[in-house]
């Protein structure tokens, strides 16, 4: 079975392609597509060492250069970043029309766009997200980061991929706390916009962690699509409807930079950030006690914590260094029902401090 999901926008328009195998049309595409003749590779050293000889075979036409990343958060540095942007520049002459090819996770994706956008203010790139986080959210959409100060995604850009390839089959090689990384974020999808996809990931545990592909693809297509839908509406976030899929991750990114990057995984931060969203969604009655408690069934369903150890004067320190923070103002994602999400301004400190309690260990 495969899936294809157009994002349609006015300026950039592209398409999702699903389906286990399907990194093999890639070389395919690229001719079809003049994207160029010469591919930046971007990997992780992981990910290279699992894949290299399906890497060597689908680009082994295409002239190239494969830049491995560390696999870790620290990746999306302005050490890094320069780093392919300098090998770029070396790699680069008259005869070579250059386009970039992410092959990866959330950070490399994240880095190796914002680096094709840089380039020469922007050459082409694809997307070939390989964790379930990236293929369900982070591949998508066309945010581009690094970090900065501890800061997390403070230096970033809009620059959307020519296409998006999502394989399934990397997924088997996914260790299980990766999968749970994706799985957080597919459940902020139900939480959001589709009490179904809640439902169903409520009753198909074990088709997730036994990677049933029919499944798997049936999730990752169900929230691509909702992704992007937001993305074609609101692309840039000047509406306010993308920012619903920011649900959870206000709180995330402060845990994050909070606890430096080292103790706790995005996913988990995502797990946290949604549970404490809920309670404060709850604290201004716009959500059902039971609505609180169901996501924290899931969450521990799926084994990721209810609770973390941190400062919350650092927290909260971070918090209001965050991109949703607004005029001396926290906005924040709330919820008024599984299903339902909307955006709140202005609100009190106080209650965000109480509703961390929460998620305090």
């Amino acid at each position: 079975m495969s899936y294809r999901i157009k994002v349609n926008l006015k300026h950039s328009p592209y398409t999702i392609t699903i389906a286990k195998g399907i990194s093999k049309i890639i070389p395919a595409y690229i001719k079809r597509a003049d994207m160029g003749n010469f591919s930046v590779i971007i990997t992780t050293k992981k990910v290279y060492s699992l894949y290299r000889k399906h890497i060597q075979r689908m680009f082994i036409k295409i002239p190239n250069t494969i830049i491995r990343l560390p696999d870790t958060e620290k990746s999306k540095s302005k050490t890094w970043l320069f780093h392919i942007l300098k090998e770029m520049a070396k790699e680069d002459n008259i005869r070579r029309r250059m386009f970039v090819c992410c092959i990866g996770g959330g950070v490399t994706g994240d880095v190796g766009a914002l680096s094709a956008s840089l380039y020469k203010r922007g050459i082409p790139y694809i997307q070939v997200p390989t964790t379930l986080l990236a293929q369900v959210d982070s591949s998508i959409g066309g945010k581009t980061a690094i970090d900065l100060f501890g800061i997390k995604n403070i230096i970033g850009t809009f620059y959307h991929p020519k296409a998006v390839f999502i394989d399934t089959l990397f997924l088997e090689t996914l260790p299980k706390k990766e999968l749970k990384q994706g799985i957080s974020e597919a459940i902020k999808y139900g939480i959001i916009k589709d009490k179904n996809i809640f439902i169903s990931m409520q009753k198909n545990y074990n088709k997730i962690f036994n990677l049933d592909n029919d499944y798997m693809e049936k999730i990752v297509y169900k929230c691509a699509s909702i992704k992007a839908r937001i993305i074609s509406i609101d692309e840039k976030e000047d509406k306010g409807i993308r920012t619903l899929l920011n649900f959870g991750h206000t709180t995330a990114h402060a845990l994050e930079a909070a606890l430096k990057f080292t103790k706790i995984s995005h996913g988990e931060a995502v797990a946290l950030g949604m549970i404490q969203a809920a309670y404060l969604s709850k604290y201004m009655n716009l959500c059902s006690p039971e609505d609180v408690g169901n996501i924290k069934s899931i969450i521990k369903l799926y084994g990721l914590p209810l609770k973390t150890s941190f400062n919350i004067k650092s927290l909260m320190n971070y918090l209001e260094h965050d991109k949703k923070f607004t005029k001396g103002k926290i906005r924040m994602v709330l919820i008024s029902e599984i299903g339902k999400a909307l955006v709140k301004n202005n609100i009190p400190k106080r209650i965000i401090k109480e509703s961390m309690q929460h998620i305090a260990a």
